[in-house]
């Protein structure tokens, strides 16, 4: 981090008086030129000075179940790495750290929160900063296992990993940019509406053993790749043959447009 914020300030430093010079008509400046330098430099820099993505601030993230029988969750994340699974602490919905600067805004109606996690105003500006562009934005949260939730993951150039097997997970809807996303669709939730809208994206979607699944892709340039063995495809749909039965299923909506999709 330091040695980041010394070469970019010897470059702002370098550069402005470089300009004031020429303004002054003391020195002549070829632009062309000096753009070329800079961007040597950068690549230079870009090659042999990483940043330890352990570096910088890591905040805490609770978020307290104060009696609640459910929970709306919403989570923005503009780019970095996000992990959801189960295992919240005790009497928490949400808990776990984030890189970087967070906020959680709550707000709790008779039996029932909602809550959204997203970065902070203050994170947003100093990420976009060239001596901050290394760092890693990773959030590890855990939610709560103990009461039915809605999840909404809205997620920019990220790697997603959702391991939502043990959650009871009533309505998912994720919407992604140019990013990966890993889903494990909960076990034992009863039923379960999942929604993805994504972009350049790729999307591994698992359906645990033992869950029914209807299945309905649109998508614009992406290759789709769906298990016929467990989920048959009958015209545009793919369905598990015990879908109208099963205890536990979910109903999987997927608009995609480049990229890859894949669920078994």
């Amino acid at each position: 981090m330091r040695s980041s914020r010394l070469f970019w300030a010897i470059i702002l430093l370098g550069g402005g008086s470089l300009l004031l010079l020429n303004n002054l008509n003391i020195i002549d400046i070829n632009f062309g030129i000096l753009f070329a330098f800079f961007l040597i430099l950068l690549g230079v820099f870009t090659m042999f000075i990483r940043r330890d993505s352990s570096e910088g601030s890591e905040s805490q993230v609770s978020v307290s179940r104060e009696g609640v029988s459910s929970a709306s969750l919403h989570f923005e994340h503009g780019a970095g790495q996000l992990l959801i699974s189960g295992g919240a602490d005790k009497d928490k919905v949400i808990s776990g750290t984030a890189g970087g600067g967070v906020k959680a805004k709550t707000n709790y109606s008779q039996d029932h929160l909602r809550a959204k996690v997203s970065a902070s105003g203050e994170d947003f500006f100093l990420w976009a900063l060239p001596w901050n562009w290394g760092g890693a934005r990773t959030w590890n949260l855990h939610l709560t296992p103990d009461i039915p939730l809605d999840v909404h993951v809205e997620a920019g150039a990220t790697e997603n990993r959702l391991d939502l097997k043990d959650l009871q997970v009533r309505d998912l809807h994720i919407e992604t940019g140019a990013s990966s996303t890993d889903v494990t669709l909960p076990a034992n939730a009863g039923m379960t509406h999942v929604k993805v809208e994504s972009g350049a994206a790729s999307v591994n979607i698992r359906v645990p053993d033992g869950v029914a699944a209807r299945i309905e892709t649109e998508a614009f340039a992406a290759g789709v790749d769906i298990d016929n063995q467990r989920f048959p495809k009958n015209g545009s749909v793919n369905t598990s043959p015990d879908y109208a039965e099963a205890d536990n299923k979910v109903d999987i909506r997927i608009s995609t447009g480049v990229g890859s999709v894949k669920i078994y």
